[in-house]
């Protein structure tokens, strides 16, 4: 494995956390591009990390599969998923590999 993967393979657990200082540029950035989904799309989201896109941007199209090739960070956005109550696309998320 190489070192830029161990890097995101251990920081997985806390980025959300960490990310959590951010959250007003996420909400902006999503905001610009909610105009630009509709709601019979299928989104491929590549390195999606802990989902801070998906959980955001998911509900607006119809299916939406996120990739990380972290398998840490897709387990801490498949945890943030199965807590969610609120409706969204059905979400796959997967290994990307080299």
């Amino acid at each position: 494995m190489n070192d830029n993967k161990k890097f995101w393979q251990r920081y997985a657990p806390i980025y959300s956390l960490f990310m959590k200082s951010v959250d007003k540029s996420y909400d902006e950035i999503c905001t610009r591009i909610v105009p630009y989904l509709k709601k019979d799309m299928k989104v491929l989201e590549l390195a999606c990390g802990t989902g801070m896109f998906t959980f955001r941007l998911a509900d607006k199209v119809k299916s939406w599969e996120a990739t990380d090739y972290a398998e840490n960070m897709l387990k801490e956005a498949q945890a943030a998923y199965k807590k969610r109550e609120s409706k969204i696309a059905p979400l796959c998320c997967m290994i990307a590999s080299k």
